[in-house]
């Protein structure tokens, strides 16, 4: 039984060798396998990279042989960075050169973006048609002198042939043929010189021509700069002429009654004032209103003489009260004149979400001012500035959700803003010194147009005398 059991041992050691040496085997080869495979997989991204790099290089070269050739559209940019691609490539370095002298020597009167081998061939063919038709002409000339020439050696030598034969018979004769012959030579000498001079002066005349096609175009080139230069001094003027902006105030309080909540100003018939119109009320010392806060807004209700006119208190703080004196301004009126306005973009004045420009317009028509240009909501553009539109109210840009015209639209209408010299408003700023506070006009509309409080007759009132505080 021992014996037995030894057997059985001796076996499974035998068998566990046998496993241990196969998986051994087995160990190696698979490692050695999975080392040649990373090897192969180095080898062939070293590969790849090569070939990366050699399409690179490729793509460089070809970029710079189509704009040596003109073909394919490349740019002097896309050129310049294909050189710089390829510092160390001898075989690019020398066609850039002998392109770069070809063009030098070729390529002289050549516009900029016809400096290529496709174009240079038909300039240089061209201009060898016009030296071979001056050649040719010279030639058909010479050859003509030429077989003069030649009939005049025929009849010299027929004439000293008959004069041999007949010396002494045709002496006379002779010498009148000879001294003929040396007036024929004499005219065919000087024709073929008037001929080469008059090359020499259609050569000169060449040169001339272009020296004075240069100065042309250097004239044209000097009148162009001279142009840019009077539309930046006009733009200059037309902001000066404009730069008044809303610093000036238009008016003042004359008379104050805080219980009927009406005023007088110092505006009427005379200076263009009608009903409706709102003014912004600023403190009497203030220099520039832009820079100030308003104290209130008043609405014209009524227009009483030349340069009086009776008006309704909006809105005031009761904290700082309007005071006779206190100065009054609109932005959408002056003495005199209608100021012309340009409108463009998203305004929603009262918060609904709704585009708000035709209330805005309507503000502007109301109190007497013109919309010169106007940007719709399909982004056309309704009239158009110029050197009168004094003020662009602009709202909200389109945004990436709004059409292409109306993105257009607005950047063209801003570019003429620049152009003329327009001065851009906010909304919000331009409602502000309007006056504006969502509430209803305060004259009566309709059948009550036109109506006077006092029964059609205007009577005098005599302003109260104010105490001590200033108030009423």
């Amino acid at each position: 039984m021992a014996k037995r059991e030894s057997q059985g041992l001796q076996a499974a050691l035998i068998l566990f060798v046998i496993i241990t040496i196969a998986l051994s085997v087995t160990t190696y080869y698979f490692y050695r396998e999975s080392e040649e495979q990373r090897k192969a997989a180095l080898a062939a991204k070293t590969e790849v990279r090569q070939l990366e790099n050699g399409i690179s290089t490729a793509v460089d070269k070809l970029t710079v042989f189509k704009y040596v050739l003109g073909i394919g559209g490349v740019t002097q940019t896309d050129y310049e960075k294909a050189q710089e691609s390829l510092p160390d490539d001898a075989e690019v370095t020398q066609l850039v050169q002998q392109f770069d002298a070809d063009m030098t020597t070729f390529g002289v009167g050549l516009p900029p973006e016809q400096l290529n081998y496709t174009s240079l061939p038909s300039n240089i063919i061209t201009k060898v048609r016009d030296l071979t038709d001056t050649v040719e002409n010279s030639l058909q000339n010479v050859r003509e002198l030429t077989r003069q020439k030649e009939e005049i050696a025929k009849r010299e030598a027929a004439a000293v042939q008959l004069a041999v034969q007949t010396h002494q018979k045709q002496a006379t004769v002779y010498d009148a043929e000879l001294l003929k012959v040396k007036q024929l030579r004499d005219a065919a000498e000087k024709k073929q010189e008037e001929y080469a001079a008059t090359i020499a002066a259609k050569s000169q005349q060449i040169t001339k021509v272009d020296a004075e096609s240069k100065r042309m175009i250097a004239e044209v080139e000097k009148q162009r700069d001279k142009e840019v230069q009077l539309k930046e001094a006009f733009q200059q003027q037309i902001k000066e002429t404009q730069k008044e902006s809303f610093e000036v105030a238009d008016g003042q309080l004359t008379w104050v009654n805080q219980r009927s909540g009406t005023v007088w100003i110092n505006l009427g018939s005379a200076d263009g004032l009608r009903r409706q119109i709102t003014f912004s009320v600023f403190d009497r010392d203030e220099s520039a209103v832009t820079k100030a806060n308003a104290k209130g807004t008043i609405e014209v209700i009524r227009i009483m003489e030349d340069h009086l006119a009776e008006a309704k208190i909006v809105e005031s703080d009761s904290k700082n009260l309007f005071l006779p004196g206190d100065q009054i301004f609109s932005t959408a009126w002056q003495p005199g004149r209608r100021l012309h306005y340009a409108l463009a973009g998203y305004m929603d004045i009262d918060g609904d979400r709704k585009d708000d420009r035709e209330k805005v317009k309507s503000l502007i028509l109301l109190n007497g001012g013109v919309v010169d240009s106007e940007l719709l909501d399909d982004g056309k553009i309704e009239g158009k500035m110029n050197a009168n539109t004094r003020y662009f109210v602009v709202g909200d840009r389109p945004t990436d959700a709004s059409s292409d015209a109306a993105r257009t639209g607005y950047a063209r209408m801003l570019g003429e803003a620049q152009a003329y010299g327009v001065e851009q408003v906010s909304v919000e700023k331009f409602l502000t010194y309007m006056g504006y506070r969502g509430s209803e006009p305060t004259v009566p509309l309709g059948s009550a147009i036109g109506s006077d409080p006092a029964g059609g007759k205007f009577t005098p009132r005599r302003a109260p005398e104010r105490g001590k505080s200033g108030a009423f």
